[in-house]
């Protein structure tokens, strides 16, 4: 979770700092007064010069609180004495000394400890101990499907709109389909024609057939018998004539030629017609042919290439993502630190008021100075790292589009490359090379009319020798014709008898492959046909539809864009030391970028065991699928801890006042907060802080709140994944808890502030359970609730009491 710019410091427990200090501005703390070496201030007055003993001077005077020592009253002389008395001496001595130590018990009696000014925090059983990992990850759609008709032509109507929800089945565009209905018809006529022949090959020949093939052979015996005996009239011999007298005028008229200008452009002509011809061939066996190997494996290549393009550079993008989050990380960590160092430096130059303390060495100054402005530059690395995670993430999110862009182009022409040619395609090839081969016709003729080819004369004289030919038949047969004329007749009597016997097992099987082809085609373009209705084949919402009524159309163009957010997922990479810590149905809560505040829940429901490796780094990728309605799988995975939790806010203290009967419910999968979380409770902290990365803060009401929008594919999220779990138990922050070494165990203590007026300090040992990434369960020992457990203590606040023996250490 990204956490704010603007970092104010809390003391956990007892002791606050003031004034409360932000890393964008400097608090406005009093000026200290600096005083110069050798200065006293308001120096005490001097009456009175003590009490000197033997040992020395010792003298107590005003400035340390005690009244000045009375004059000594003047003593009467005695005469001199022959002996001295030693106990004089002895008197004094022992005055001295009573009067020093009296003096000493009395600066004691004078003096106050300090008061206690470290960091503290509450051992409590109202906030949980959790163990989890983090991941980050985008946002996806059960389905995103861009819709097309796979055909091309005039869209002529479009039934739905941009926002649109739509269902499995429903109509969403349609095209102009009255050539794809004239396909349908030319291949049900062909199949139609086809079925009849195949019916007719296999039921055999009909009597009409039989006649007919009589009728042919009775035919060719009559012309047999005329090439034979011959027959002529007058009208025959006439027309006979006139082919002979036609024949031979073409051929004078072929000798005859043309101009060289005139051959020449004729066959100029010709050259051009051939070469368009051949074109228009090459097209039309392209045409049928479809897409070869060659051409589909070239695409299957670029679409391969184009994917692993995508792959390739959204790894990179999301390594970037990575290194910058950390380093946005690793700049919030030094802002912290630079914070914490300059509120431990301003706390120790100031008192309670926050004035700067008397007589404060100008080093100690010098210091709040400096960490002032570390605090300063940690600010503006932060900034910069994280306007440049923020880079990062819009640069992933634009190359995404570019990628799947070119993954969509791709793939369309691969389904085009595998489509094949329609049978408008086939019929318009057709058409062009009729055309052309009209054209070369149309060219050889003109040149054929401008140059007496040996060809072309040659069969001019053939022509002339047949029409000579028909002339001398008339009076009978050559031996060559009645030759021709008795296998004609031989073929037709074959046919007669082939017929009588049924059609043969070849010919049926050819007229049924012919009849399959046929019905491929009428399949083909009835497909085509109803394809030119487009229907969604998912339900979803319509996020993209760029196209207009009368706009024509490709078979790649997409229509609409659909997706189905019904269920919605999210897709991360787990690093290797994770990985195994995490298992299908872990809970999680996620956090998305685009929806601050707020947390949803759900479940891990799929983990690759295929690694992949970016910059030496190894991870796996997870899939998390959000929970619907009233779900939450972290609710119900611990469903008995969150109770605990639940009770532990009802308890005085803890809260506010739960739900009526304090059992869970509401819309948050079995748990409910309180609605009136008072400041500085325990549930205020939980919910601001989160559990397992859960905010518990998005489940208060806010009056007057509008309905905040759900998560959307595409959005950047943060994945707490929850491994376990412990509420209701006694747990301090891990922090707080410290070892040493005492007769050769290793012992588990926590410091205990027993009195804050004295800073009396208790080390207690302790046995630990759960440790979580916050706080630890503490099992045994003698710590109870609310104890106030010291985290960092001044060095004046290390009176400490108890030792470490006991039956908790090792």
């Amino acid at each position: 979770m990204d956490e704010p710019k603007d970092i104010v410091p809390a003391v956990e427990g007892g002791g606050q700092l003031d004034p409360a200090i932000k890393t964008d501005s400097r608090p406005a703390a009093p000026q200290p007064e600096i005083k110069t070496a050798g200065t006293v201030a308001n120096p005490p007055p001097t009456t009175g010069k003590g009490i000197t003993t033997e040992a020395g001077d010792a003298s107590v005077n005003t400035a340390l609180g005690r009244p000045a020592a009375p004059p000594s009253k003047p003593r009467t002389r005695v005469a001199a004495r022959k002996r001295r008395n030693p106990w004089g001496w002895v008197f004094i001595i022992l005055l001295a000394a009573a009067a020093g130590v009296g003096t000493f018990f009395y600066i004691r009696s004078t003096q106050t400890n300090p008061v206690f000014q470290g960091q503290t925090t509450t051992a409590t059983t109202r906030l949980p101990v959790s163990v989890a990992i983090s991941a980050n990850g985008q946002v996806t759609a059960n389905a995103d499907l861009g819709l097309t008709f796979g055909s091309g032509g005039t869209l002529t109507k479009l039934f739905k709109k941009l926002g649109d929800t739509v269902k499995v089945g429903d109509t969403l565009a349609q095209l102009d389909d009255a050539d794809l209905q004239a396909s349908v018809k030319s291949a049900q006529a062909n199949y139609d024609s086809q079925l009849a022949s195949y019916k007719k090959s296999t039921e055999g020949a009909t009597q009409k057939d039989l006649d007919v093939a009589q009728a042919q052979v009775d035919s060719a015996k009559a012309n047999l018998t005329k090439t034979i005996n011959g027959t002529f009239t007058g009208q025959d011999i006439a027309s006979a004539n006139a082919q002979v007298a036609s024949a031979a005028a073409k051929l004078n008229q072929t000798r005859q030629g043309g101009q060289p200008y005139e051959i020449a452009a004729a066959q100029a002509g010709v050259s051009s017609a051939e070469a368009q011809l051949a074109s228009a061939k090459a097209n039309l066996a392209k045409v049928l042919a479809g897409s070869d190997n060659a051409a589909i494996v070239s695409a299957q290549s670029s679409y391969d290439q184009a994917v692993a393009g995508y792959d390739k550079g959204i790894s990179s993008l999301k390594v970037t993502v990575t290194n910058a989050q950390v380093a946005r990380d690793q700049a919030l960590n030094a802002l912290k630190n630079a914070q914490d160092k300059y509120q431990s430096v301003y706390a120790d130059n100031r008192d309670a008021s926050g004035k700067l303390k008397d007589n404060l060495a100008q080093a100690k100054i010098d210091s709040e100075t400096t960490a002032y402005r570390a605090l300063q530059d940690a600010q503006g690395n932060f900034n910069k790292a994280d306007a440049s995670l923020n880079d990062s993430k819009v640069q992933l999110s634009a190359q995404t589009r570019v990628y799947q862009s070119q993954v969509d182009n791709a793939k369309a022409q691969l389904d085009k490359a595998k489509q094949g040619p329609t049978q408008s395609d086939i019929a318009s090839a057709q058409a062009s090379v009729a055309s052309a081969q009209s054209g070369l016709d149309n060219a050889k003729k003109t040149i054929l009319a401008l140059t007496p080819t040996a060809a072309q004369l040659a069969a001019d004289e053939a022509s002339l020798a047949s029409a000579q030919a028909s002339l001398s038949k008339l009076r009978g047969g050559t031996p060559e014709d009645v030759a021709s004329s008795e296998a004609s007749l031989r073929i037709q009597m074959a046919t007669l008898e082939d017929l009588k016997k049924g059609t043969k097992p070849n010919d049926i099987a050819i007229a049924k492959a012919q009849l399959d082809v046929a019905q491929i085609n009428l399949e083909k373009a009835k497909v085509s046909a109803t394809n030119s209705i487009l229907k969604s084949p998912i339900n979803g919402v319509i996020v993209a539809a760029a196209l207009t009524e009368g706009q024509t159309i490709t078979a790649a163009s997409v229509v609409y864009q659909i997706v189905d957010v019904s269920v919605l997922r999210v897709d991360m990479n787990v690093g290797e030391g994770d990985i195994s810590k995490i298992k299908e149905g872990t809970p999680v809560a996620v956090n998305l970028d685009g929806i601050p505040n707020r947390s949803y829940s759900g479940k891990v429901t799929f983990i690759s065991s295929k690694s992949t490796v970016s910059s030496n780094v190894v991870s796996y990728q997870a899939t998390v699928t959000l929970d619907q309605g009233t779900n939450n799988s972290l609710f119900q995975t611990y469903a008995s801890e969150f109770q605990k939790l639940q009770q532990g806010f009802q308890r005085p203290g803890g809260g506010g006042q739960g739900a009526p009967g304090g059992a869970p419910g509401g819309a948050a999968g079995g748990f409910q907060l309180p609605a009136n979380l008072p400041r500085g409770a325990s549930a205020q902290i939980a919910a601001a802080t989160g559990i397992c990365g859960y905010s518990l803060a998005s489940l208060i009401p806010q009056q007057n709140a509008e309905q905040p929008i759900g998560p959307k594919p595409g959005m950047t999220a943060n994945v707490t994944a929850c491994l376990n779990l412990k509420a209701g138990v006694l747990a301090v922050p891990n922090r707080a808890i410290k070892t040493k070494t005492e007769k050769g165990q290793r012992i588990q203590y926590v410091e205990v502030l027993k009195d804050k007026d004295t800073s009396l300090i208790e080390q207690v040992p302790i046995l630990t359970g759960l440790a979580g990434d916050n706080y630890t369960e503490i099992t045994g020992g003698n710590v109870k609730d609310n104890d106030l457990i010291v985290l960092s203590t001044t060095p004046t606040n290390r009176a400490t009491t108890g030792g470490l023996g006991g039956p908790f250490g090792g």
